[in-house]
């Protein structure tokens, strides 16, 4: 192997961190975000990977929007949840929401497809909801636990994520996600 070619393979191994080359234009964003929330790169991207909704070929799509649940961009963040993070100081979206006082509760809404906003308020809120979920996430060492962690504390919230996690959970709740995420508007199953 020449020079050459151990400089045309390193951005698909930096940090030890390897990334579908369809999504290689979020590497930084993925890293950088990682850094600073204290994630391992490869968590986050699988974390990533499982709420985006992908285009051909396995491209994750920015610009995602769910009709229905009115989730959008690349980590599917609610309306709701996503004015949480725009008010979160410890989000990208929150300092510049903050710098940006004027902005139209639309535009707002809008920074949801901003991929570099989004993947760091994904982190965020998954730290958020570590912390206050009361769950033992600090032992998990592997990157794969934390990223189904924070999958799990994405859908349910803290309060959801630990009764799943302490088996607490109703049947009630449980039957009703599962039929919300298999069933169509006409109430048919789609699996």
């Amino acid at each position: 192997m020449g020079m050459n070619s151990f400089y045309a393979t390193k951005p698909f191994t930096e940090d030890n961190f390897l990334l579908n080359p369809v999504n290689n234009k979020y590497r930084a964003y993925i890293i950088g975000t990682a850094k600073k929330h204290g994630f391992a790169p490869h968590a986050l991207a699988a974390f990533i990977n499982a709420e985006a909704a992908k285009k051909k070929g396995g491209e994750w799509d920015e610009k995602s929007y769910n009709q229905g649940s009115k989730a959008g961009g690349l980590t599917q963040f609610l309306p709701n949840t996503w004015l949480e993070m725009c008010a979160n100081q410890s989000s990208l979206v929150g300092q510049y929401v903050s710098k940006n006082p004027k902005l139209s509760l639309d535009a707002k809404l809008n920074l949801r497809f901003n991929a570099e906003l989004a993947i760091d308020a994904a982190a965020a809120y998954a730290v958020y909801n570590f912390k206050i979920s009361k769950l033992p996430y600090q032992n998990l060492t592997e990157p794969s636990s934390m990223a189904k962690l924070a999958y799990l504390l994405h859908h349910e919230g803290a309060g959801g994520g630990r009764q799943f996690v302490q088996n607490s959970f109703s049947q009630e709740r449980a039957k009703a996600l599962l039929f919300s995420q298999i069933q169509d508007k006409k109430n048919q199953l789609i699996i």
